[in-house]
């Protein structure tokens, strides 16, 4: 028995179908969002201000500039000067402008590696769609920052018979600044050429070196003298001189001084002594060169008002720094000590003598018993006068005697003292040695003999006043002694038994009508003995 087959459902298929139509529906909306979408970009994107920068930024964009700056200026030669230099193989970019930009009127600065030189204003242009519209230039203009470029002055001298051309054109009248110049206007270190008449000429605007033309007799003169948009021609073999001299001499040709203007190099001396070579502003030997001359010039060099000679070969001039103008120095100091010169340690090598006492101690051996010693550096051919410095274990020392002769300097360092000191003794000696000189002729042998207690019997004081006691006596004696000042200063310890000061003094004096006022100031040493101390030596200052 055969079964019949069964019909499918109806139902099913016509699922599918409603969702198959459903699909559809959807995809057909989907595609008509993303049409509208993507028409909406494009719209937008074409409204943006930024699409009309484009032309400007892309290839060709420095001719449309360069059309600009043309449109607003017609000097032909400062736009054709200024396309290379600011334009050609630069890198064109574009930025807002600072408080002019603004979304109804947008306007940009057009940079050329970065420097703005351009301003650019955008105007609505057509309709793009979605009530957008599309930006286009406006205007387009060159800032003054593009046109401002260095302009130079050229001055030519030359003689007012030739004929001078700048970039192919014939200077004439009008271009002259001065007519009827002597050469001597031009150049005063020359002598030969003084009546030869010159012309100078100026041209004005110029922007880069010119070509610069210059016939004389039928003769194209070359420059005898050229500097930066300045030259010189004249007829003739220029000659160029050159002068080599120590910086701190003065230079003379024909009598007028060479200044720095005509350096040309500056050259370290190779002599310099060590404890020297880190200290500023030695001298060093400069090179002069001055063009343009046409005779043998006068040439003289001065160091210190005293002339130096140099030798002199092909026009070269060369003048040494004389050994006679380098200082020697001559530094005293105790053995235990250090020596430095410009913050620099000098070297022990440069002692020339140990085991030296110290002249202010001569003769004291009986009374101090060893003497202390010093030692004595030496150093010559300085090229500056030196400062020195010295310290021993207990610290810095200072100067007691400095002394300059000519390139000769002396200076001697102690154990300067800033404590107590028993001055009773001789600021006593000092006031008898006053009474003794200013009372002269009255009492004499006694004023003498009461300054003795105070002083080393056979002491070089001791002597001193024995020996002016004839000459006293014949002084006017002065009956009032009025003291403005008196006082000890500047205290030198030698060991504990010795120390050298100086004594000083404001004295009036007076006798009847007469009146006299002294202002003297002493070294004295003084020594500790079994009765105290005394004073050795005393010596004027």
């Amino acid at each position: 028995m055969n079964a019949k087959p069964r019909k499918a459902k109806k139902g099913g298929s016509s699922f599918l179908r409603g969702v198959l139509i459903y699909i559809g529906i959807f995809a057909l909306a989907a595609i008509s969002i993303l049409i509208f979408l993507w028409n909406f970009m494009s719209a937008y994107e074409r409204s943006l201000p930024e699409k009309a920068l484009i032309p400007y930024t892309s290839d060709g964009g420095i001719s449309l500039l360069d059309e600009a700056a043309r449109r607003d200026n017609d000097d032909t030669a400062l736009l054709d000067y200024l396309y290379p230099l600011k334009l050609e193989g630069r890198e064109i970019t574009c930025r807002k402008k600072a408080g002019e930009y603004t979304a109804a009127k947008p306007v940009y600065s057009i940079l050329a590696d970065g420097e703005a030189y351009f301003t650019l204003t955008l105007k609505e242009g057509e309709e793009v769609g979605f009530g957008m519209r599309m930006w286009e230039a406006d205007t387009l203009t060159a800032d003054e920052a593009y046109y401002t470029t260095e302009r130079h002055t050229l001055t030519i001298t030359a003689p007012s018979e030739a004929e001078v051309s700048v970039n192919g054109r014939i200077l004439a009248a009008t271009d002259i600044e001065a007519d009827g110049l002597r050469y001597r206007d031009v150049n005063p270190y020359e002598a030969s050429l003084a009546e030869l008449a010159c012309t100078k000429y100026r041209v004005e605007g110029l922007f880069t070196p010119p070509e610069v033309e210059v016939i004389y007799e039928g003769v194209a003169l070359t420059p005898s003298n050229k500097g930066d948009y300045s030259y010189v021609f004249l007829p003739g073999q220029a000659q160029t001189l050159t002068v080599k001299a120590p910086s701190t001499a003065t230079v003379t040709v024909n009598g007028y001084i060479l200044t720095n203007d005509y350096v040309v190099e500056s050259t370290a001396y190779t002599d310099i002594q060590p404890e020297e070579k880190d200290i500023a502003n030695l001298p060093t030997e400069l090179t002069y060169l001055l063009e343009g001359i046409y005779s043998t010039p006068a040439v003289a060099c001065h160091l210190n008002n005293t002339e130096l000679f140099g030798e002199n070969s092909d026009n070269t001039y060369c003048y040494s720094y004389p050994e006679s103008a380098k200082y020697t120095a001559t530094v005293r100091l105790p053995e235990s000590a250090s020596l430095m010169m410009a913050n620099a340690p000098v070297d022990m090598a440069r002692i020339t003598s140990k085991g030296e006492a110290y002249e202010v101690l001569a003769g004291l051996e009986a009374y101090l018993g060893t003497l202390p010693t010093g030692v004595t550096y030496t150093i010559d051919g300085l090229y500056l006068k030196p400062t020195f410095t010295a310290a021993d274990e207990t610290g810095a020392l200072g100067i007691t005697r400095e002394v300059t002769d000519g390139y000769s300097y002396t200076v001697e360092f102690a154990r300067i003292s800033d404590g107590e000191h028993d001055t009773e003794i001789p600021l006593t000696m000092l006031r008898r040695y006053i009474e003794y000189t200013a009372y002269g002729s009255s009492n004499t042998q006694q004023n003498y003999e009461a300054v003795l207690p105070y002083v080393v019997s056979g002491s070089p004081v001791a002597k001193l006043l024995r020996e002016s006691v004839e000459s006293i006596k014949w002084n006017s004696v002065f009956s009032t002694i009025t003291y403005n000042d008196i006082g000890a200063r500047n205290f030198v310890d030698y060991g504990e038994n010795c120390f050298t000061c100086e004594l000083y003094c404001d004295v009036q004096l007076a006798r009847w009508s007469t009146e006299r006022h002294y202002v003297s100031a002493w070294n004295v040493t003084c020594i500790k003995t079994a009765n105290g101390w005394r004073v050795w030596d005393m010596v004027t200052k």
